[in-house]
């Protein structure tokens, strides 16, 4: 690349920026400031004029950032005074940040898309809940607001044991009053806020399963960590900090107090920005925090055809080894033409249209938007974390950081690769639960007893796409197939021998050319039946 070129390309870019900029939603009245320097901050306040209209919150100690709110908005001199302040590193708007979430389509039934991922073969070996050795695993859901009382998900809300509701009392001592069941980084206080979108995303990781009611997430048992109120980047952050206060707190009195977070999951963001602006670094910080402690983190990216590799995206494009991007796909594993793509930046895809789960009063409903896709894969590592394997539950104590790479590890390994993802997503897939199972044993020295699939053999589609067959297959169990095609008068046009391999389903792809125009059988042989499929070939 030439100067002159790079030159004009960084103008484009920085001109995109400030466009980008300006279409979002500044909260002239909270300042997001960074600090070493927090107590002088303070002071600092109480000697000016906006003392009266102005509180401080700690953000996130670790990091040094506080919010500054005033009950009017700051001028261009206030604002340029405390950046003034030596002790000061920046300063920014707060910005209002965005569910995740999109109109719903035609509904295609309950929670097929469970069996699209394998979830209920993972099921055969465990349903979730619990390490290997028995600790609780909890799953922190930052959303906007979560109904802990609904009828199918309370019994699966964590509840903090020590703390005594309505005292007034840090009884656990972990700088949060009355924090029974999670926290509201917006209200700072322990009340939960109901709203449909948080309900739906906490219900579809971890809905109580085998229970006789409704639906069953992704976990039949587990703790779901609730942060409500999350609605700008301070309550991001805000959020994520409680969840490693909580987390450290656990690990530093070896379980007696605080919540074992293994998973953190937010189905929300913000379009068009970067990950490394100063703006949002401490955001995307914050997962690698969360992640020295053990916590991987799963986020949802935007839902409008975006290639954010170019674009932007919060949190897509955070450069987190412990952070994971999942757009989404349809029924049929395709790519969802409304979510964000990026071949260096998403990860992977999981289902989000049309996706049956809790709604607030103990009902139901479907919705859709990669905001469902990103706790289906939150929920499988969650599900990962109960594998019945001595060796990662003493990982998980031993070396926090390795038994999360681990559980990544498994996932990015374990992905359904298909040829319509690869221009889309960085490992060329979507999320498969059992591939991901299949992944961990390598931890856990042939420990585990991994069941078979339990599918039946079958043809599941045919897809026609640039020159190229696609036909995806699903088999019961790992060996030797053949596939024969046969063209409209019965003649056979060409026969193939090959592998299954051990996590079941799986594509052949044909050149389109090598087909004329017609009709043809696919015909799927094993030693003990057949499938077939006739599609239309042009």
């Amino acid at each position: 690349m030439n100067n002159v070129f790079r030159s004009k390309l960084v103008g484009i870019l920085l001109l995109v920026s400030i466009f980008n900029c300006a279409g979002q939603v500044l909260l002239k009245n909270r300042l997001i400031v960074k600090t070493d320097q927090i107590a002088k901050l303070r002071q600092e306040l109480s000697t000016n004029n906006r003392a009266a209209a102005s509180s401080l919150d700690v953000l996130s100690s670790d990091l040094g950032l506080v919010l500054l709110e005033s009950s009017s908005d700051y001028t261009e001199q206030e604002f340029n005074s405390i950046k003034a302040l030596k002790y000061v590193s920046y300063v920014y708007y707060d910005r209002k940040v965005d569910e995740r979430k999109s109109p719903n389509d035609p509904s295609f039934g309950a929670q097929a898309y469970l069996n699209f991922i394998n979830v209920p073969d993972v099921w055969n070996l465990t349903t979730g809940g619990k390490t290997n050795d028995g600790a609780d695993i909890v799953i922190a859901i930052l959303d906007t607001g979560i109904d802990i009382a609904h009828e199918d998900l309370k019994e699966n809300v964590f509840v903090n044991a020590i703390e005594v509701p309505g005292d007034f009392i840090d009884n656990d001592a972990n700088g949060f009053v009355d924090d029974v069941s999670g926290w509201n980084a917006s209200k700072n206080n322990g009340t939960q806020e109901l709203e449909n979108h948080g309900t739906w995303v906490s219900g579809i990781a971890g809905a109580v399963g085998n229970n006789n009611k409704g639906v069953s997430g992704v976990n039949w048992k587990i703790k779901i960590l609730p942060i409500s109120g999350v609605r700008n980047v301070a309550s991001v952050i805000k959020g994520y900090d409680y969840v490693l206060k909580m987390k450290r707190l656990y690990i530093q009195t070896d379980g007696k107090r605080g919540a074992n977070v293994l998973v953190s999951n937010y189905s929300g963001g913000l379009d068009s920005v970067f990950g490394d602006a100063p703006e949002y670094k401490p955001w995307c910080d914050m997962y690698n925090l969360l992640g020295a402690q053990g916590v991987l983190s799963f986020g949802s990216t935007t839902n409008t055809e975006t290639n954010i590799d170019l674009e932007g995206d919060m949190p897509s494009t955070c450069n987190s080894e412990f952070f994971i991007a999942v757009t989404s796909i349809d029924s049929l594993g395709l790519f969802s033409r409304s979510s964000g793509f990026g071949m260096t930046h998403i990860d992977f895809a999981a289902p989000g249209e049309n996706i049956f789960n809790l709604r607030t009063d103990s009902k139901y409903y479907k919705n859709t938007g990669t905001s469902a896709s990103t706790p289906l894969a939150a929920g499988v590592a969650a599900l990962l974390f109960s594998a019945p394997c001595t060796s990662l539950a003493a990982l998980i104590k031993s070396d926090r950081i390795a038994a999360v790479r681990a559980v990544r590890d498994a996932l990015f390994n374990g992905v359904q690769k298909t040829n319509n993802l690869k221009p889309y997503v960085k490992y060329g897939g979507y999320l498969d639960a059992y591939g991901a199972l299949v992944n961990i044993q390598g931890v856990c020295n042939g420990e585990l007893d991994i069941p078979s699939q339990t599918g039946t053999l079958a043809i599941e589609k045919i897809t026609l796409s640039a020159g190229n067959i696609e036909v995806k297959y699903i088999t019961p169990k790992p060996g030797s197939y053949s596939m024969a095609v046969y063209d409209a008068s019965g003649k056979l046009v060409r026969s193939d021998k090959f592998e299954v391999a051990e996590f079941g389903n799986n594509t052949l792809n044909y050149d389109n050319a090598s087909f004329v125009q017609g009709v043809y059988y696919f015909n799927l042989l094993s030693d003990t039946g057949n499938a077939a499929k006739a599609t239309f070939i042009w």
